[in-house]
C-alpha cells in the first residue's frame, strides 16, 4: 500500500511540528506550509490524501485554499479537507458545507485527529 500524504496548512509553527512527528509517525508523508497561497500552489503540484486546514492564518485564510482547489478537473478537487480551527463560526461552517470533509476545533485530541484522518485517507 502505498504512504499517504497530508498537506497541513497551519501557521502555529509548535502545533506544526506536534501534528507532523504524530502523522509521521503513523506512517504518512507529511508536507506544511503556513500560507495559503503557498498551499494552492502546493495542491496544484501535487495530489494530497488529505488536507489538513486551519481556517485563520497569518497570510491569507482556509476559505482561500478551499476555493483555489474546489474547481473542476483541479488535481485535488475531490481530495478531503479536514478544517482544524479554534475560530469557528457556525455561519463559516455552513457556507463551507459542501467542500470540505469535517471540522474539528482546537485544541483537540491528537489521537482522534489521527484516526479521523486515517478514516478519511481510508487507511
Amino acid at each position: 500500500m502505498p504512504i499517504k500524504s497530508i498537506l497541513l496548512v497551519e501557521d502555529e509553527e509548535a502545533l506544526v511540528k506536534i501534528l507532523s512527528l504524530a502523522f509521521k509517525g503513523a506512517g504518512y508523508r507529511v508536507l506544511s506550509t503556513p500560507k495559503a497561497a503557498q498551499a494552492i500552489v502546493m495542491c496544484s503540484n501535487q495530489k494530497f490524501d488529505c488536507i489538513l486546514l486551519d481556517i485563520k492564518l497569518a497570510q491569507g485564510t482556509g476559505e482561500m485554499v478551499i476555493d483555489g482547489i474546489r474547481k473542476p478537473k483541479h488535481v485535488n478537487e475531490k481530495t478531503p479537507i479536514l478544517v482544524a480551527s479554534g475560530h469557528l463560526d457556525t455561519g463559516l461552517v455552513k457556507d463551507m458545507a459542501g467542500k470540505i470533509s469535517g471540522v474539528m476545533v482546537k485544541p483537540f485530541d491528537t489521537e482522534a485527529l489521527l484516526q479521523r484522518v486515517a478514516s478519511l485517507c481510508g487507511k
